[in-house]
């Protein structure tokens, strides 16, 4: 009996005190590597986890747009973007950017967040092949220094990071996912992330880039803006040069934008508060990401970059004076 009660209280604990029993749900894919599975809506840790009918986290919308007034954009990324389950649904970059969009323009706005962890540029490609661009009026990419060698494998899904099924038990999850992996080794996470290391210390090669310009071509005569992402050792001591070069080479030549996003002021410490690890943006982070996405978006409707940003943008904020764009490097 008291084996009994031990096992319900702990699964209520693990439950709703811990928010196990729910992870992400994946599939397994041979073009896409693999994906979230589709049609999600879960918590987790206490954050909202959604995922729509398109394998994205963002809020389910139709593949092409009912109303040509529809302003889109669609982001394309790894981890960074994505969030995992320690970021909840509004709190994500996407999310706010969606939010931030439609007050200044006044119209309906839908963002598509195309993610998973670890994706690379070969990802991207794989899902934009599949699906188009969903009638996008401005393309994202977000990337790090280390996604210029990040090479699809095919490995398969990794059973504790990955699981395609529901637990049956979020104390049993506990247990197998996050108790006995770290005693087995001493201590380390269960989580596998890409290593950190590799992304602040060694000199990229470029070998994911031919899929990184193909993806540029196929968006035809929408203007691809890749966004260069620092790692939090990047934020303090800069870009790798080798990393800036062979990113913003394959990007323009192919005709897109090339951004670095890099911290304001070295002098200025701000930028700490923006990660919660080595590479991830936390909830701040977020914010900031957003802010530099709709910057982007809002002057090259200014500028008259992208037809389709001027049709749906540019009116509305230059005529009516709505908001002012923010200048580069405002916070």
């Amino acid at each position: 009996m008291a084996i009994g009660i031990f096992g319900v209280g702990g699964e209520a604990v693990a439950r709703y005190g811990l928010g196990l029993g729910t992870p992400p749900l994946f599939i397994a894919d041979s073009e896409l590597e693999y994906q979230l599975k589709p049609n999600q809506d879960l918590f987790r840790f206490g954050n909202r986890f959604v995922v729509n009918q398109l394998g994205m986290r963002s809020e389910p919308f139709p593949q092409n747009k009912p109303d040509p007034s529809e302003l889109r954009v669609m982001v394309f990324g790894d981890s960074v973007i994505n969030g995992g389950t320690a970021t909840s649904h509004e709190q994500l970059a996407t999310e706010i950017l969606r939010k931030r969009l439609a007050a200044v323009t006044g119209r309906k706005v839908v963002v598509g967040n195309i993610s998973a962890g670890s994706w690379g540029p070969g990802n991207y490609l794989a899902y934009a092949n599949r699906h188009g661009f969903f009638d996008a009026d401005f393309i994202a990419v977000v990337l790090s220094t280390h996604d210029a060698d990040d090479i699809r494998r095919f490995k398969g899904l990794d059973a504790v990071s990955q699981p395609t099924e529901t637990p049956f038990s979020a104390l049993w999850e506990g247990v197998t996912r996050y108790g006995w992996p770290r005693l087995h080794h001493f201590g380390t996470s269960a989580l596998r992330t890409r290593p950190t290391t590799t992304a602040s210390t060694t000199t990229p090669k470029g070998t994911a880039l031919p899929n990184l310009m193909e993806l540029i071509r196929l968006a035809g005569d929408r203007t691809v803006t890749v966004f260069h992402f620092p790692t939090y050792a990047e934020a303090e001591h800069g870009f790798d040069p080798t990393g800036v070069k062979l990113i913003r080479h394959a990007t323009e030549s192919s005709g897109g934008a090339y951004i670095p996003l890099s911290s304001v002021d070295p002098i200025d410490d701000t930028w700490k508060s923006l990660y919660r690890d080595a590479l991830h943006p936390n909830v701040a982070g977020q914010v900031w990401l957003a802010e530099r996405l709709l910057q982007s978006i809002l002057l090259g409707a200014n500028e008259g970059r992208d037809e389709a940003l001027s049709v749906h943008i540019r009116g509305t904020i230059l005529n009516n004076g709505r908001e002012a764009i923010p200048r580069a490097g405002a916070r």
